[in-house]
């Protein structure tokens, strides 16, 4: 039996990577007492939750009208709060924001459901709608880290929600966004910064649900463009103007002018009330919105902090898992689906052996898809050829597989343009991956309290992931740093005169540790 049972600090660690259960047991085989009871007691149960409660005191309550008389109840993050308690635990965290130019943060706000436990159980109805947020100018948006837990709601309250239930829950944020002020100012620590909205990133189903398109059921699928209609419709073989969304070149497609959306969305909004059921339906249908007072497109000041001109690459997730299909659709996790599509790829070349269908033709223009937007990732330079090859898969997919295009297959064509425009790469596989993190712990906490009301499961939730998110950061910095001791330049000079430089007997890059007699290459010119 070990000697030095955990301190406090090291059980507050143990509890942001694993459910209570699990911290129990270790506790047990660590402690004296491990042939004690094997339920937690009201003792332990009452120090876990004190663990929790300096990162639930970041959420604050918010609600939203229901279906019924009752409101529905959320808790969202409190970014002053929140930040201060990161760079309180943080020193590295804390030196990078306060290094931001004029202290303007912009946010990147995205949103995905989750499932709790493995990974492929998709078909369990317990999810929650996660909401996330990142600091544009922290850079390292590529990292699961960079995203902080914004809202954890369970998917049977967004279902209760009177009207477009994701929407509301945004017209909820940004309101409370307003009502705190921090788009005129907040401090940090003493510090004042100042915020600005950058970007909704998102999937074509969660731009859908936030903005309230009606998506795949409108003649109008697509969020950005006039004239692209739905598969099959007969428009666009009458008239010019139109085209479907089986179109490869975007250059055909007539992107919609905001303000005229937004007049036009206003004007539904007057007349819909004096028309009847059937009728608001039709024009819904043929408008491509759900028109909603409660919608966030019917808040004009929301409306515009909020731009839908943001859209992720969904282009290449769910391909491959034997206990995730369904006949011939797929449902996995799109970063296995990175590492998979080149692996199939490679069997097709070995095993076709010359021969050449049209699925395998439309196969490796999707393969082109894939390794031009690799080279994406690292630079923008190479936009145009993700869309030259985004526009030849979409011809061959729609010559091989007629009928199965889908609205999501048209919106990925808008990706390079927007990429340029607005230079900046993300996407959703960091969403992913901080699902993958919380998977095991909202499991725990579907398990024990999926029956909490008033948003009480959701702030255990976001609490737990607060502490997770902050203690990765502590362990795993993104910049480089010397480790302690560290001798200062003065003391340096006075023992070797001339020399104008801090030493340390060890260097950390990110997680990896630099220490003396290890061997690392380095390029010429590269610094530190």
């Amino acid at each position: 039996m070990p000697n030095n049972v955990p301190s406090k600090k090291q059980w507050a660690q143990a509890f942001c990577v694993a459910p209570q259960n699990v911290v129990h047991k270790i506790h047990k085989i660590l402690s004296a007492d491990g042939d004690g009871s094997k339920q937690a007691s009201g003792a332990f149960k009452r120090k876990c939750g004190q663990i929790n409660a300096g990162t639930q005191k970041c959420f604050k309550a918010l609600s939203v009208k229901g279906e019924k008389e009752e409101d529905i109840r959320f808790y969202a993050g409190d970014l002053p709060m929140m930040l201060e308690y990161i760079c309180g635990n943080t020193g590295w965290y804390r030196n990078r924001l306060f290094a931001i130019p004029n202290h303007t943060v912009s946010l990147v706000l995205t949103a995905d459901e989750c499932t709790g436990g493995n990974v492929l159980s998709v078909a369990t109805s317990k999810k929650v709608l996660m909401v996330y947020c990142a600091i544009l100018e922290l850079g390292e948006l590529h990292r699961p880290g960079a995203y902080l837990p914004l809202a954890a709601i369970p998917a049977r309250d967004v279902a209760g929600i009177k009207g477009p239930g994701t929407s509301a829950i945004f017209v909820a944020l940004l309101q409370f966004f307003q009502r705190e002020g921090w788009f005129n100012g907040f401090t940090v620590l003493g510090a004042a910064f100042q915020l600005k909205l950058f970007t909704y990133l998102g999937d074509y189903e969660s731009v859908r649900a936030v903005f309230g398109s009606r998506g795949a059921s409108a003649i109008r699928p697509c969020c950005l463009c006039m004239n692209v209609l739905a598969k099959g419709r007969v428009e666009a073989e009458r008239d010019n103007y139109f085209t479907t969304i089986e179109e490869a070149s975007t250059s055909n497609c007539q992107p919609y002018d905001t303000e005229e959306l937004f007049q036009l969305y206003d004007r539904y909004l007057r007349e819909f009330p004096n028309m009847s059921k059937r009728q608001a339906e039709e024009e819904e249908k043929f408008f491509g919105w759900n028109v909603d007072p409660a919608s966030l497109m019917a808040k004009p000041d929301l409306r515009a902090l909020l731009s839908l001109k943001h859209l992720s690459p969904s282009a290449i997730g769910h391909l491959f898992h034997p206990s995730l299909w369904n006949g011939t659709c797929h449902k996995g996790e799109a970063t296995a689906s990175w590492y998979l599509l080149p692996l199939l790829g490679f069997y097709g070349f070995e095993l076709l052996d010359g021969q050449d269908p049209l699925e395998w033709q439309s196969f490796k223009a999707l393969l082109e898809v894939f390794h031009a937007l690799r080279e994406v990732r690292r630079s923008l330079e190479w936009t145009r050829s993700l869309a030259l090859a985004q526009e030849k898969h979409q011809r061959l997919f729609v010559a091989c597989y007629p009928g199965q295009v889908r609205p999501k297959h048209h919106l990925r064509l808008h990706l390079p343009a927007l990429y340029e425009k607005f230079g900046v790469y993300i996407d959703m596989f960091p969403t992913e991956a901080r699902h993958k993190l919380y998977k095991r712990m909202l499991a725990d906490c579907l398990q024990y309290l999926w029956s909490e009301k008033d948003g009480k499961m959701g702030l255990h939730i976001l609490g737990r992931m607060l502490n997770m998110i902050t203690q990765q950061l502590i362990d795993k910095p993104w910049c480089n740093e010397m480790l302690p001791p560290v001798y200062s330049a003065e003391d340096v000079e006075k023992e070797m005169p001339g020399t104008d430089a801090e030493i340390s007997a060890g260097y950390a890059f990110g997680s990896l540790q630099i220490k003396r007699e290890q061997v690392v290459l380095w390029q010429h010119g590269a610094g530190i």
